[in-house]
């Protein structure tokens, strides 16, 4: 059956230590126990789906790639999903080996052991292949590592989103930066790594431990904008860029500096204006850019620049047709005149939808904000079934509004919910199942699922 293209991450079954973001290397596997099973799937850098570069045809990120178990006879081929499936895994330190015409790469998970889970994604850059993001869980005991995806105002209030998993925290919680100096929720920014450990709690993680693995100092941005209510002195100074562009898919306006900040072009303090144009390079902090080099810009160096790129749409401020969108963690606008295609028919503004791919087209305005000529959807003209995690269940039955692996899709009264042979009703979803859903798409480009297969 025809699917999209979208990759996405499965719960799988691992057995695995409690030392799980350590670098120790204890005796490698051993028979006993009912062992483990480890499921995984090929994804991009941050979870979006991507295809491996100098690859020959097909669907597979890389064909013919065979994933086995080191040490053992365990192994599985990737299938067109880009998925595999490691069945028996005996308890202690796991190596995995990844195989094909074009790679030979190997990836350590370090010790496990039976009767945990966890849930991988990796990705393969070249003839590398790293660990993106993991689940591990024993009992109502759950470790997560991976990066930070999403953050309040868009999550509730001490919530967090790991790896597609939603995180709660409260006063009990303990926070660290690598090294174990100690650190708060405000700490946390987008696209930083943490490892949390933590309970069960519903469908989220009531977290016991953040530990953030990357600091602040490791978050080099760059922004360009028009200075607006500058104050403070040499020594300590902020001010705002409006319309500055996001920063790991969060909009930062707020620039602050001191006397280390250096000036390019000859410039100096005292040239900093409302209303002139700057170019900051610093470190992404809780909430501001400090910055470490400011360069002054001419007012119309970059008006009327076209703009092209793709990425993945991760936020919808505003009333159509002026909407403010985050696309690859870039800032754009719309307005009356931009159009929206899918599959070269025009749907309009509103089939956009958190989670798409998306192709823009624009140009930068004297404010530096870029204003869209034109949105194009990504898919495939054959799409008619997803496949992906259920990460979001909002709405009441038969009226839902769910997302499975990046995609948004609606239900109704005739949607059929199956697990095997046995019919269900629309209430057995719960977010963290893996579904296989047969979409019909209607004339406003929106997905409506004919029927819910619930996989496991």
């Amino acid at each position: 059956m025809r699917r999209f293209n979208q990759l996405f991450l499965v719960l799988v079954a691992v057995a695995v230590s409690s030392a799980a973001c350590s670098s120790s290397n204890p005796a490698g596997p051993t028979p006993g126990g009912s062992g483990a099973t480890i499921n995984g799937a090929i994804v991009s850098q941050g979870g979006s789906a991507t295809k491996h570069s100098g690859t020959g045809g097909g669907s597979q990120t890389v064909p013919g790639l065979v994933v086995s178990v080191a040490g053992t006879n365990i192994s599985s081929v990737v299938n067109s999903a880009d998925e595999f499936s490691l069945r028996g895994v005996p308890s202690g330190s796991v190596e995995l080996r990844f195989s094909a015409p074009s790679l030979n790469a190997s990836l350590s998970l370090g010790a496990v052991q039976s009767a945990e889970t966890v849930e991988i994604g990796v990705v393969i850059s070249g003839s590398t292949v790293t660990l993106e993001s993991q689940r591990r869980q024993h009992g109502n005991e759950t470790e997560l590592e991976g990066r930070v995806e999403g953050l309040p105002p868009t999550t509730p209030a001490l919530t967090f989103i790991v790896a597609g998993r939603p995180v709660t925290t409260n006063a009990s919680t303990q926070f660290s930066f690598h090294g174990d100096e100690r650190a708060t929720f405000a700490d946390l920014a987008i696209g930083m790594r943490v490892h949390v450990k933590g309970q069960r709690n519903g469908d989220s993680l009531l977290a016991t431990i953040v530990k953030i693995q990357n600091t602040r100092g490791e978050n080099p941005v760059s922004l360009r904008g028009t200075i607006r209510d500058l104050s403070g002195t040499p020594a300590a100074f902020q001010f705002t860029l409006g319309e500055a562009p996001a920063v790991s898919g969060v909009i930062v306006t707020l620039v602050k500096g001191d006397a280390n900040t250096e000036f390019g072009d000859d410039g100096r303090f005292a040239d900093l204006a409302n209303g002139k144009r700057v170019e900051v390079k610093g470190q992404l902090r809780n909430g501001f850019v400090y910055a470490q080099r400011i360069h002054f810009r001419d007012g119309d160096d970059d008006e009327g620049e076209e703009v092209e790129f793709d990425g993945l749409l991760t936020s919808i401020v505003g009333a159509s047709p002026n909407l403010s969108l985050v696309v690859g963690g870039r800032t754009v606008k719309t307005n009356q005149v931009t159009k929206v295609y899918r599959r070269d028919m025009e749907v309009g503004l509103s089939a956009l939808a958190v989670g798409q791919t998306l192709e823009v087209e624009g140009r930068r305005q004297t404010d530096g904000s870029i204003l869209l000529k034109k949105i194009e959807i990504e898919g495939n003209d054959d799409d008619d079934e997803i496949r992906g995690t259920l990460t979001s269940k909002i709405g009441t039955s038969p009226l839902l509004t769910l997302v499975v692996g990046g995609h948004t899709v609606k239900t109704n009264g005739s949607t059929e919910v199956r697990r095997g042979a046995a019919h269900l009703d629309l209430s057995a979803l719960a977010v963290g199942q893996t579904l296989e859903v047969e979409v019909r798409r209607l004339d406003d480009g929106s997905l409506l699922a004919r029927e819910i297969h619930i996989v496991g």
